[in-house]
This record gives C-alpha cells, structure tokens and sequence, in this order.
C-alpha cells in the first residue's frame, strides 16, 4: 500500500516522476492509503495524518490525495483507496477506539516489544502506557474496534467524508470519479480474541463489513468494495476471520490476498533453495485462495 498523498504534498514533481516510472513498468492500478488518523505526535505511524482528531481533516494532505489521482488519470491508471488499518502505521482501528473512549494514542499497546530500546530516549510525557506490548497484545487490543459503536461511528463519518469530497483538480466527487477503481474496507482486518470471546469477535467482524460496505455501496455504487482481507493465512486459527463469510456479503465485489512468504516462514532471498521455497508456497497459497473464492 503506497503511501502517495503524503508524497504528492511533499513533493508533486517526485510523486509524477514515480507514477511515470510505474506506468512505465506497466503497472496500470495502485493500491494507496487514503484515511489516515492520529495527532501529530503519535508514534510508530505516518504523520501528519488526514484526521488528526475525529472529524477534522489536513487540507495539505487531502489535496495530495486529489492530486495522486488527478496524476493517476492523466495516465490512464487507476486506484484502489484504503479506508482504515489493522496496525498502527496509518492511525487506524487504535486511534478510533482511543477516540471513542476519551482517550488519547498514549492508552494504545504500540506493538514494541521487538524494538530493543525503542522507547529509553523518549520522554516519559511522550511513550505509551504500556511500552513493553507484543504483537499479540495489540492485535486483541485493537480487534475490540469492531464492538465498539462509538469507534465504527466515528470511522463511518470519515468514509463518508471521503466519498463525498470533492477533487479540487477535476471537480469530481470521489464517489463518482473513475480513477477510482474501488474501495478497501480495511487493510488486513482481523479478529484476534482470546478463547472465550473468539465466536464474538469474528461475527463483529462480519458486521462490520457488512454494514460498511453497505455504506460504501450505498455512495458509490458505480465503484467496486474490496474486504481488504489477508486471505486465510497460514495462521487461520489465530486471526480468526472467516474469510468466505466476508466475502459472502452481499455489497462486497471482488477478493483480496496478500502474500508474505518470509513473514510466514516460507522462505527468503538468502539462498537459491529458500527463494525456491517462497515461491512454491506463493503459488500454492494463491491457488488455494483463488478456489475459495471461486467456491463462495
């Protein structure tokens, strides 16, 4: 996911350069962050944010936005826009449910334990509270975003923000705009729970797809509405998001996947045989999505 409208504002002539030497390679759709939530001095995360605080928006950076695809259309690409994230880098789920409970970034589990020292230099007023959480502390944290009413009310008021805004280069509504292709949900929703709450937390999820794609749908009914979704993973059992069920609803259009063979273990670059292994398991991983979704 390409982090363009932070490139567009920095810089237009670099974010052109970029999007030539991409159509170039023939590359015709991008996927980019669109919302991002969070003040300026939140950690671990892209800044500034379009929504530093619910409901109101960077024009510096919506700008950049209504540039990248200004840019995009001039070359006949097309975009796909994410709407929120799991993790922390664009604000996301964490920062709606700090928000909603009154809150402030410094209450979110940063997923920092694996930074040795991350935190030492940083002044007490300006860490977490909790500045030792893993991964799986974060993800059980923030999967309380889809159960929360106060936290998907204010991320709904932003998607429809964003659908309703209005290019300032092409005078086009986003939800009318062609340049759009469709629109990601989430990037790579997921329902980590601990045991007793795991059937709770993934039918949260399914309703809140549900009821945000409908959402999208409703205002831009010409664009397609993407889940987002990993895919199954090899950790299925963990993330605990029934991936069919997802992409049943009836407003979702199309499937995602995204492949990350050394995350996962499968392989890496070090080594003629390890690079072999990653693409092996690519390919089956691929295949094995791709007939789940014939089947659904």
């Amino acid at each position: 996911m390409w982090q363009a409208a932070w490139v567009a504002a920095a810089s237009p002539a670099r974010l052109q350069r970029e999007l030539d030497v991409l159509r170039a390679h023939g590359i015709t759709v991008l996927r980019i962050t669109a919302l991002s939530e969070g003040a300026a001095d939140a950690p671990l995360q892209a800044s500034p944010a379009l929504q530093p605080s619910p409901g109101v928006f960077d024009p510096k950076l919506a700008e950049g936005l209504d540039l990248v695809l200004h840019e995009l259309r001039a070359r006949n690409m097309r975009a796909v826009l994410v709407l929120n994230n799991q993790w922390t880098w664009s604000g996301g789920m964490a920062m709606y449910l700090v928000w909603a409970r009154g809150g402030s970034w410094r209450d979110i589990p940063y997923p920092s334990s694996h930074l040795t020292q991350y935190w030492d230099p940083v002044p007490e007023q300006s860490r977490p509270h909790a500045t030792n959480a893993d991964w799986d502390r974060y993800q059980k944290w923030a999967s309380a975003f889809y159960s929360t009413p106060a936290a998907v009310a204010l991320a709904d008021a932003a998607v429809r923000w964003m659908l309703q805004r209005r290019n300032t280069y092409s005078g086009m509504a986003y939800a009318e705009d062609p340049t759009i292709l469709g629109w990601e949900l989430c990037n790579e929703p997921r329902a980590v729970s601990d045991e007793s709450g795991r059937l709770a937390a993934r039918l949260a999820l399914i309703q809140w797809v549900r009821s945000t794609a409908a959402l999208v749908k409703r205002h831009a009914p010409r664009q397609l509405v993407m889940v987002g979704s990993e895919g199954t993973t090899p950790f299925g059992e963990y993330i605990n998001v029934d991936f069919e069920a997802i992409h049943k609803v009836d407003d979702v259009d199309a499937v995602t996947i995204h492949i990350w063979p050394e995350n996962w273990g499968w392989g890496d670059a070090s080594s003629g045989a390890r690079l072999a292994s990653a693409v092996a398991h690519s390919l089956e991983y691929l295949d094995d999505q791709r007939r789940m979704a014939l089947l659904g």
